[in-house]
């Protein structure tokens, strides 16, 4: 089987590729366990762009593993889709979650829930060694909440599905089964 590294230095986002993608790739590397050592500056205008960037930047170093990227980020109709592409840097990169939550749930205050709809987008970009590219997009629809509390470490904004339920809440059996249904129809 061909070596897959995945283009990131995050932890909680590695268990969270390696969950979703054990039944196919038993083995993904990191960047670090990799051993390659780049920073890909994201100034693409769509998230395939960006993820495409950070894979091409590492298959440049990996030449013979598929590389595999993602980027993400929430579109907030309400706000003109921000903070969008933009949302790791939503505010400044230093700057808490805790922080960034709470701003963005000020900016919606009064905001009625019919018109606080929303959706987390991420794209995946695959490299392969033989030079071809591919991209798929997926998308959660839903409302942004009245709370400004982080679902996860790279989750970090609170969106309610249509049915009004947190998306903290729903099980994690459910986010993998619903992710590798995404990959058998994408990548």
């Amino acid at each position: 089987m061909e070596e897959v590294i995945f283009a990131t230095g995050n932890e909680g986002k590695m268990r969270e590729i390696r969950s979703i993608l054990a039944d196919t790739y038993p083995k993904i590397l990191s960047m670090k366990e990799a051993g390659i050592r780049t920073e890909v500056t994201e100034d693409g205008k769509t998230y395939e762009e960006n993820a495409l960037m950070k894979a091409r930047a590492v298959a440049a170093m990996a030449t013979e593993a598929i590389v595999m990227a993602d980027d993400s980020g929430l579109e907030v109709d309400f706000l003109n889709r921000e903070p969008g592409i933009y949302s790791a840097r939503y505010m400044g990169e230093s700057t808490s979650y805790r922080i960034k939550n709470a701003n963005l749930i000020s900016r919606m205050e009064g905001v009625p829930a019919e018109k606080r709809t929303a959706r987390f987008v991420c794209a995946i970009a695959a490299v392969l060694p033989d030079g071809r590219e591919m991209t798929v997009r997926a998308t959660i629809e839903g409302r942004i909440g009245y709370e400004g509390k982080a679902v996860s470490d790279t989750t970090p904004y609170s969106l309610y599905r249509s049915w009004e339920r947190p998306q903290r809440s729903l099980r994690k059996k459910r986010k993998i089964w619903s992710a590798t249904e995404e990959r058998h129809s994408g990548l």
